[in-house]
C-alpha cells in the first residue's frame, strides 16, 4: 500500500512538471519592497556587541527562500522531466511506426501554438529581461542611508514596472498556452518516440521562456535582499 501511495505522488508531480500552462499562471510577481523579500529570504546573522554593550545583529548571508524557492523547484522538475523523457525516447531499437495523418496535423498545431507563444515573447522580451539590468546593490560602507533608502524605492518602481510587462505578456498568451497544454495532453497519451520527442521539443521552448523570466525574477530578488541588507548592516533607521 505505501509503494502505492509513492507511485501515485510521483505520477502527480510528474504531471504537474508537465503543466506550462500552470507554470506561466503561477509565475510569482515581483515583491512590492524590499522589506518584503527580505522577510521571505532565508538569512543568516551574526551578533555583534556595540560600544553602548547593546546587541546589534548583522545579516551575512541569504537564500532564496518562499514563493522564490518554491517556484524554482517546480522549473527545476520540469527541466529534469524534459531531460528523462528525451533520454528515454532515444532508446528506442525498432523503426517506429507510421504516425497517423491526425496525430501529424496536431503536432502541426501545436507547434504553431508554441510559435505563437513565442513571438508574443519577443514583443514583451525587452520589456522584462533588460528592465534595471545594470543595477548594482549598494554598499553599507560606501552608501548613505539616504542612498539606499533610494536605492529600495528604485527598485519599488522595478516591482511594478516588471509586473505590468509581465501580465501584459500573460494576457496575450493565456488562451494560446491552455490550448497548447490541452493539445500537448492529449498528444503525450499516443506513445510514439517521434510523437513524443516532438511534444518535448514544444515544451522546451516553451520552458527556455520559463528559465529566461526566472533569470529576471531571481536577480530582482537578489537587489532587493541585499539592498535591504545594506540598510540593515548600516544601521539606518
Amino acid at each position: 500500500m505505501k509503494s502505492l501511495c509513492v507511485c501515485f505522488v510521483l505520477l502527480m508531480l510528474e504531471a504537474r512538471a508537465q503543466n506550462i500552462s500552470k507554470l506561466f499562471e503561477d509565475f510569482p510577481p515581483m515583491f512590492e519592497n524590499c522589506d518584503a523579500a527580505f522577510h521571505v529570504a532565508m538569512l543568516e546573522w551574526s551578533e555583534e556587541r556595540l560600544d553602548n554593550d547593546s546587541i546589534f545583529k548583522r545579516a551575512t548571508s541569504w537564500a532564496p527562500g518562499g514563493i522564490v524557492k518554491s517556484y524554482a523547484d517546480r522549473l527545476d522538475r520540469l527541466q529534469a522531466f524534459i531531460e528523462r523523457s528525451s533520454e528515454n525516447n532515444s532508446f528506442s531499437l525498432n523503426a517506429p511506426p507510421d504516425i497517423a495523418k491526425e496525430t501529424n496535423q496536431s503536432l502541426e498545431a501545436l507547434h504553431q501554438l508554441q510559435t505563437q507563444i513565442s513571438q508574443a515573447w519577443v514583443k514583451h522580451r525587452a520589456s522584462i529581461v533588460e528592465v534595471n539590468a545594470e543595477f548594482l546593490v549598494p554598499n553599507e560602507l560606501e552608501n548613505s542611508c539616504e542612498q539606499i533608502t533610494q536605492s529600495m524605492e528604485s527598485l519599488s518602481k522595478v516591482s511594478v514596472e516588471l509586473n505590468k510587462a509581465y501580465q501584459g505578456f500573460y494576457i496575450t498568451s493565456k488562451e494560446h498556452l491552455t490550448q497548447f497544454q490541452q493539445s500537448y495532453d492529449e498528444l503525450t497519451k499516443i506513445k510514439h518516440p517521434m510523437v513524443n520527442n516532438q511534444c518535448l521539443d514544444e515544451l522546451s521552448s516553451l520552458a527556455a521562456i520559463l528559465a529566461e523570466l526566472s533569470n529576471v525574477m531571481n536577480f530582482h530578488f537578489k537587489n532587493m535582499v541585499e539592498t535591504k541588507m545594506a540598510q540593515n548592516n548600516a544601521m539606518c533607521r
